[in-house]
């Protein structure tokens, strides 16, 4: 007999297939939306600086403006609407927290209202 032949060679199993564990199903929640001034605050403000560095740099080079000049300016720009873009932003995201805080006590208020009211009755 052959060597080949006195081993039996049997095809190795596959190994067995395992799916990661699944992530539990988040329960249906609302969806939460900003009101319109703030998401506005949050989107704008990065294309009014990205739109005036580039005015800047285009106008500067125009100019013919040295390289560091032209740098010098773009990060000017950037910084000083940068922190007016974030005061703005600051003045309205305060603005909305302090609206959300009054329209929540009131509703605490009214629910507590009409929770003694069907007491009384």
């Amino acid at each position: 007999m052959s060597k080949d032949a006195s081993k039996s060679k049997t095809p190795a199993k596959p190994a067995a297939k395992t799916t990661p564990p699944k992530k539990p199903a988040r329960p249906a929640s609302p969806a939460v939306k900003l009101p319109v001034l703030v998401e506005m605050m949050y989107t704008l403000p990065p294309l009014v600086i990205l739109a005036a560095d580039m005015m800047v740099i285009g106008f500067s080079y125009s100019a013919g403006a040295d390289w560091v000049a032209i740098l010098m300016r773009a990060c000017v720009t950037t910084l000083v609407l940068g922190c007016l873009m974030l005061l703005g932003a600051s003045i309205v995201s305060s603005g909305a927290l302090e609206s959300a805080k009054e329209m929540r006590k009131k509703a605490e208020e009214q629910a507590k209202s009409e929770e003694s009211h069907s007491v009384e009755a």
